[in-house]
């Protein structure tokens, strides 16, 4: 009996995720750019929508593919390069024609650790399964036909289609 124990301990410890440096390193910088400015609930927020997107068969079943789904168009600079359509991505911060460098170490330091314990999955999902969030300054047209989950920090999340 002490061996099944041991084995359901070990099983429940073992993440469904590619533990991978890039697969960390997708999740972080999503915490970082869309929720440095959120408390720890809110970055665990939007880690929680991003993982639950990779378990969707509506979206890609990787993390780094979730982060970066978009619809891509040839660089004005290089037409043989394809760079994601302004403002026509999953999450803003990839398509808002911005840099996309990290300024804030300690905030990215944070947001690493997010990812980490997220993708382990320790801790559960406070969005109850929610696929989608939105600032609450903004009003978009999707929101409508879904079913608000909860309101966290700077963000509303919904669960639809």
């Amino acid at each position: 009996m002490k061996w099944l124990a041991a084995v359901i301990l070990c099983l429940c410890s073992i993440s469904v995720y590619a533990d991978t440096d890039s697969e960390i390193e997708c999740l972080a910088k999503n915490i970082y750019f869309e929720a440095r400015g959120e408390n720890a609930m809110g970055q665990f927020a939007v880690a929680a929508v991003t993982l639950n997107r990779v378990e969707s068969d509506k979206f890609p079943d990787s993390i780094c593919g979730v982060v970066y789904q978009a619809r891509m168009r040839p660089s004005w600079k290089d037409p043989n390069k394809l760079i994601p359509s302004m403002h026509r991505c999953q999450f803003s911060w990839y398509c808002d024609g911005k840099p996309d460098e990290i300024d804030d170490w300690k905030a990215y330091e944070k947001a690493i650790q997010i990812a980490n314990i997220s993708i382990k999955g320790a801790i559960k999902d406070v969005t109850s399964g929610s696929l989608f969030y939105h600032n609450h300054n903004v009003d978009p047209h999707w929101n409508d036909e879904m079913l608000l989950t909860a309101n966290i920090g700077k963000h509303k999340f919904y669960i639809g289609w």
